[in-house]
């Protein structure tokens, strides 16, 4: 194992444990088909994968080390806009197991333990307090990074005849563990995500043209008259930071500037992320936080930003330490806050789970089980803020789970 993890780097690196030299030789042959179904073993998203992933396989790449990592994510993207649907014919689908599972919220976790659950003969229900499928997906990413065809083409293939489809329903609302239990499901899996934008407790923050990050991305996505001033801030170093400060520019704004605690070499974001910020002209300014924003009794008129020294402590921990007597101010008419995200704490608080010192929902690591009987979760409402690629293998593992749990052998491997 361990021997096989240094020759092949980059499928150990991928969280869904996709043979990234199996398919990335197929494309060489011109086998793009076979590409696809190599991909697909591991997960259901290849034309999602292809735009929007994390891509953690080309970090660990052995070309790397000669000039250049080998362009496995835009090798996925290019297979599959040229594959067939001959991987269909190969699918197994197991004889139907009687057995009903309730999946809550469809981001990349959910969608993926349907994909699987449904392989596995069991019948899904997904609900979702959305209007459409999708979650992060649908309402995160944004158009231009992840264009809705692409989604909707992984989608179709996820929701078949054995799925049911609830949306606008919103859990702990019209929907609770014990109605589910109630309507007959066998188990349920909560993969709600976190669709929460951590909010600022600084001076200012309830002053008109203050935005979280997340709420003005999908009101984007949903079509709202989203009306941005002329000079938007954006606080954050994270990719949802990024992406506000790119939708901002696209929605209109005529000066958009990117203000974030970490030096530019401790930016969580995505190295290409960052890059496009700055190809696009988004200034951003490094190692500074806002002590205040600034306003004038009718909306934003500034912030007073103040210098961050570091923002771990000792320990690791996130904890900023600053420079009391640097101190800049800035004009801008809107603050857009994408300082992290979070669960929706009072849904969850109302129905019983164990979660953690951050919110998320505590599961047993290896059955992915709550701490109520039958109920399951998956996801960054179990694993904190990840990646597209690192939800989906959530809810793939939490598929084997919850087939053990309803008496099967929770195998899912198809070569």
């Amino acid at each position: 194992g361990e021997r096989e993890a240094s020759l092949i780097p980059c499928k150990y690196a991928c969280p869904a444990g996709v043979d990234v030299p199996k398919y990335v030789y197929l494309i060489g042959q011109g086998r793009f088909a076979d590409a696809v179904a190599v991909v697909r073993e591991k997960v259901p998203f290849p034309n999602v994968l292809g735009k929007a992933c994390a891509r953690p396989c080309e970090s660990q790449c052995r070309r790397g080390k000669v000039d250049e990592p080998i362009s496995v994510c835009a090798l996925k993207r290019f297979s599959s806009e040229q594959a067939t649907d001959a991987w269909k014919s190969r699918a197994k689908f197991a004889q139907p197991t009687g057995k009903r599972v309730a999946i809550i919220g469809s981001g990349p976790a959910g969608l993926t333990a349907a994909y699987y659950l449904v392989k596995l003969g069991h019948s899904v229900t997904i609900l979702d307090s959305m209007p459409e499928l999708g979650g992060m997906l649908r309402y995160g990413v944004q158009e231009y990074r992840l264009p809705n065809q692409d989604f909707q083409r992984d989608l179709k293939d996820i929701i078949g005849e054995p799925v049911e489809v609830r949306k606008n329903v919103g859990f702990g609302e019209d929907l609770t563990i014990e109605s589910l239990k109630k309507e007959g499901y066998d188990a349920i899996l909560v993969s709600t995500g976190l669709p929460i934008s951590r909010r600022l407790w600084v001076e200012g923050v309830n002053l008109e043209g203050v935005l979280g990050g997340l709420d003005f991305l999908r009101d984007v996505r949903l079509g709202k008259d989203v009306r941005l001033k002329d000079s938007v801030l954006v606080l954050g170093g994270g990719n949802v930071a990024m992406d506000v400060a790119l939708a901002a520019l696209r929605k209109g704004a005529r000066s958009v500037q990117v203000v974030c605690l970490e030096m530019r070499e401790q930016m969580p974001a995505f190295k290409w992320e960052i890059e496009q910020v700055l190809e696009e002209g988004i200034p951003i300014l490094n190692s500074y936080g806002i002590k205040k924003i600034l306003g004038n009794g009718k909306g934003v008129t500034g912030v007073e930003l103040i210098r961050c020294v570091s923002v771990f402590d000792q320990d690791g921990k996130f904890n900023p330490s600053f420079d009391e007597a640097d101190i800049k101010t800035l004009e801008t008419n809107m603050v857009i806050l994408a300082v992290g995200q979070a669960p929706d704490s009072i849904m969850l608080s109302g129905l019983g789970f164990q979660t953690s010192e951050t919110g998320t929902i505590k599961v047993n690591a290896s059955t992915m089980e709550t701490n109520i009987l039958g109920v399951f979760a998956c996801g960054d409402i179990v694993l904190g803020p990840t990646s597209i690629v690192e939800a989906s293998a959530s809810g793939r593992k939490a598929a084997q789970a919850i087939d053990r749990y309803l008496g099967g052998s929770g195998n899912i491997d198809e070569h």
